[in-house]
């Protein structure tokens, strides 16, 4: 019977410790369990908080370029049209020479008028990319920079494989960043001189711009797009993203370099 006795109680207290065992895992595992859907919680909302971020400066950015392109056409088209509009209703016909002169400044207005909406086209669907492929656009963006007094601007390439083999929606992606960092440099930097390099190779491809104005290091570009005190900056960080480019920023003496690369495995050829 003593036997006995100590053998249930010896059972009775395994099974105790085996159920308390059972017990102690399975709250330590609910509380784990617990602590990684927070931790889940906390790193979706930190997701959502920073896509949020992307998609206010995306729509800050493209509210800034309408408004851009408003105030554009209103200043310049709207502008030549109405002095073109005052030549046209009230011509100077008291000698030929004078008509002559209206007469071209009339002609020079309206060039300027096609011009102007051509830019802004060009701006919101750029079909000159499109139709021309990306190293005839950075051509035609380095000849029109080449005509605003006290900036020089050259484009050089190296081909292995052409551009217009990239997927359309890549081409204009990489474009808008290009146009971005571009047009920022011009805003910020204030350089004479600007030379683009584009190449492609088995590596994936580049792009190069050197210059010779304020140049900006990497963790200044890092610090400035993040704290949002740039919107040009966290445009060009977002678009960076969306293609998979690598952005580098060096500030040098006395030049420095904005470097955009994409390896070649990200590039999604079709």
């Amino acid at each position: 019977m003593e036997i006995e006795k100590y053998f249930f109680i010896a059972s009775g207290a395994i099974l105790l410790s085996l159920l308390l065992t059972i017990w102690m895992v399975y709250v330590s595992h609910a509380r784990n369990r617990e602590i990684v859907l927070q931790r889940d919680q906390i790193h979706e909302l930190e997701v959502q908080k920073l896509e949020l971020e992307k998609l206010k400066s995306i729509a800050s950015a493209e509210e800034e370029q309408m408004r851009r392109i408003g105030r554009y056409l209103h200043d310049e088209v709207g502008g030549n049209l109405h002095v073109l509009l005052h030549l046209l209703s009230n011509p100077n016909t008291s000698t030929e020479s004078n008509s002559e002169e209206s007469l071209n400044k009339a002609v020079e207005l309206t060039r300027k008028s096609i011009d102007s909406v051509r830019m802004t086209s060009q701006e919101l669907v750029p079909y000159f990319l499109i139709n021309f492929g990306l190293s005839k656009t950075i051509q035609s963006i380095v000849d029109d920079a080449n005509d605003i007094p006290g900036l020089k601007v050259q484009f050089t390439k190296s081909i292995q494989w052409q551009i217009e083999d990239l997927p359309q929606e890549l081409t204009i992606q990489l474009y808008r960043l290009l146009q971005e960092v571009y047009s920022n440099l011009l805003r910020h930097a204030k350089p004479t001189e600007i030379q683009i390099y584009l190449s492609t190779s088995d590596a994936g491809m580049q792009l190069l711009l050197t210059h010779n104005g304020v140049g900006l290091s990497q963790s200044e570009f890092e610090h400035l797009s993040k704290t949002g005190k740039s919107l040009g900056l966290q445009n060009i960080a977002y678009r960076k993203i969306l293609i998979k480019a690598s952005l580098t920023y060096q500030r040098m003496t006395p030049l420095s370099t904005i470097e955009i690369q994409i390896a070649r495995q990200d590039l999604s050829f079709d």
